[in-house]
């Protein structure tokens, strides 16, 4: 997002930052809240670094019930640049994460980002199922709209990211999405995910349809 020419990674960022969770016995299940934040200095290509995220989350679930349904809901921040030549690099650099966690699509990483969610699970026998919906804006209409899951090579020029740039536009849309684990055996597995996107102002900016459709199934053996 600096607008250099192409150039051999000169990265350095070391990042910092503390969490909390809780977990709270109610009369009827459980309340849990999680915090958490962090920030990043070091060197961009030879510019500094400066960058910070940070998110909150709550929810509770009714242990006792039928079904087990908890409902979840949290806002993340991530830093983006704001004036890419002003020699100083402010967007907040995901390393190496676990996008599937919160971006079950991998359309947007945790990177110049805002996201308002709210999920709710339920767990029906030996079944988990889960339905969660995101609003999701970018931090800079400056900076670009980042995709990916992460480091995918350990050498030459290029990496697992890619952006967009967002053209001061920063509403990126609103993803539906939702998925459901089968056990079928005790180290096997079935999983299904299906979701889609309806893209704001950054998407339009690029794609002449805003609708995204996703979808997997996938098998999983645990040794």
């Amino acid at each position: 997002n600096t607008v250099s020419i192409d150039q051999r990674v000169n990265i350095l960022v070391a990042t910092a930052g503390g969490s909390h969770a809780r977990v709270v016995p109610t009369r009827s299940g459980e309340l849990d809240a999680v915090a958490w934040g962090a920030v990043q200095v070091g060197e961009w290509y030879g510019a500094p670094h400066r960058a910070a995220s940070a998110a909150i989350e709550a929810g509770h679930r009714w242990a006792r019930a039928p079904l087990r349904p908890w409902l979840r809901g949290g806002y993340l921040w991530s830093s983006g640049d704001e004036d890419s030549r002003d020699g100083r690099h402010g967007t907040f650099f995901q390393m190496l994460p676990s996008s599937r966690k919160y971006a079950l699509s991998s359309v947007y990483a945790q990177m110049n980002l805002r996201d308002a969610f709210l999920q709710a699970w339920i767990e029906p026998r030996r079944f988990s199922s889960r339905i969660e919906v995101h609003r999701v804006s970018l931090a800079s209409g400056r900076d670009l709209w980042y995709q990916g899951s992460g480091a995918t090579v350990s050498r030459d020029r290029f990496f697992g990211f890619s952006g967009r740039a967002a053209g001061g536009e920063t509403s990126l849309g609103t993803v539906l999405e939702g998925t459901v684990d089968v056990p079928i055996r005790k180290y096997w597995s079935v999983n299904g995910y299906a979701g889609t996107m309806w893209g704001g102002g950054v998407v339009s900016r690029t794609f002449t349809s805003k609708r995204l459709t996703f979808w997997t199934i996938e098998n999983v053996i645990r040794f």
